[in-house]
């Protein structure tokens, strides 16, 4: 078996694997994303089902998968920016066909390029973020820092289209909120009247309540200062 290449779409609930083959075949794998009583993680397993067919072999529970016969793997998920708009896709009639999604509280969304990712000793990969340690004493890596010239010229625009409100909402700031803090103190210094931050706003690990809770709180909280000042 030669080198094969995986692009895996990881989704709530389903995780698709295509999977390339040298001789210009293809496949695709579709496994739940959850599903702890058969394996850890989707991706991994589906790759592993690949190459074992390949091989003709079986690995045993929990070892590592060998990488001499995999070309490449391209991982995607949806993406950030929606990511509250898309919400948690409840359906309160889940065989109705007209489906209404409700309004969003907020008018414009700017994705900022930084990642934090929770540190994990079995990963292979290498020099991929400067580590650093998070409330929980977990370690993470920051894979990518905040570009404070990128960030700025973003809310300087955003505030010159009349927007004083701000709700901030990282991935991993529940347990590392010092993007998040880093974002206040520069749209403070630009001059937003209210900046509400998802980690002290709810400090949990899921990203799509968390961002609902901090988007209430960027709305709310100046109505509720002219109330207070009237």
């Amino acid at each position: 078996m030669t080198k094969i290449g995986f692009a895996v779409d990881r989704g709530g609930t389903f995780t698709d694997v295509c999977v390339f083959y040298p001789n210009g075949k293809t496949r695709v794998l579709k496994l739940l994303s959850e599903d702890p009583e058969n394996y850890a993680d989707a991706p991994t397993e589906a790759i592993r089902r690949v190459l074992e067919e390949g091989n003709k072999r079986r690995d045993s529970e929990g070892e590592l998968i060998p990488t001499e016969n995999i070309a490449w793997i391209r991982m995607g998920t949806t993406g950030f920016k929606d990511l509250l708009f898309i919400g948690n896709q409840s359906r309160p009639r889940i065989f109705d066909f007209d489906i209404r999604i409700p309004e969003v509280l907020y008018s414009d969304v700017i994705e900022i390029d930084e990642r934090v990712i929770p540190s994990n000793q079995k990963c292979e990969m290498k020099e991929i973020g400067e580590e650093a340690m998070a409330t929980n004493g977990q370690k993470i890596l920051v894979e990518r820092s905040l570009n404070d010239e990128e960030l700025r010229v973003s809310l300087e625009e955003i505030k010159s289209n009349g927007f004083h409100s701000l709700a901030v909402l990282f991935l991993h700031s529940y347990i590392y909120p010092a993007h998040e803090l880093a974002v206040e103190r520069l749209a403070k210094a630009i001059g937003f009247k209210n900046i509400s931050l998802s980690h002290k706003a709810m400090p949990m690990i899921k990203a799509v309540p968390r961002g609902f809770t901090v988007c209430a709180d960027a709305y709310l909280t100046p109505k509720i200062a002219e109330i207070e000042i009237n």
